[in-house]
């Protein structure tokens, strides 16, 4: 039902937490979306809050988009985040990275080594860990064409855009 409402110009507002095992990958991969099994740990303390430790990075906007114009120089604060990928999407979609991790995170694997993280027995960064920056936040646009009744002078189509984050905590603001 979801790929057929994004097939017929839907849109869709994704925030999915790590943990969250979705079965929506084939319909996210078609629209150039890869949801990663980890979690953002940050190694730079200046990028988190004492309160949440590593696991609660900042992140910092990536890509011009409109959503993020209006905010420059500023971070976002994703507490325990995971990645979002872009891979090859259908024709028509472009995707545009709007948050991202600091150059010093990794991708954690292990996530039940989150739990270790307040007691100071820190993870440590494997070999097949992607380092930061990693992005956290994605909006793919897809153009349909208007129908003709529609259409003005120059103007044939229009676009549909979707948002894909990788935590659900930040919109409570808290």
């Amino acid at each position: 039902m979801i790929k057929i409402y994004l097939d017929n110009e839907g849109s869709i507002y994704a925030m999915i937490n790590p943990r969250i095992q979705i079965n929506l990958d084939r319909i996210f991969k078609i629209y150039g979306i890869k949801y990663g099994n980890d979690y953002i740990y940050e190694t730079s303390s200046k990028m988190t809050i004492p309160e949440g430790g590593p696991a609660y990075p900042f992140c910092a906007a990536q890509d011009s988009s409109e959503i993020t114009a209006s905010l420059p120089n500023q971070n976002f604060l994703f507490p325990f985040v995971r990645s979002v990928n872009k891979v090859p999407a259908m024709q028509g979609i472009v995707s545009h990275r709007i948050l991202a991790s600091s150059e010093n995170s990794w991708a954690e694997n292990d996530l039940e080594s989150v739990k270790t993280v307040k007691t100071n027995i820190k993870p440590k960064w494997d070999e097949n860990e992607m380092k930061g920056p990693i992005t956290v936040a994605i909006v793919t646009e897809r153009e349909f064409e208007l129908p003709d009744s529609v259409a003005t002078r120059d103007v044939f189509t229009y676009q549909v855009r979707s948002a894909f984050f990788g935590n659900a905590a930040f919109i409570t603001n808290n």
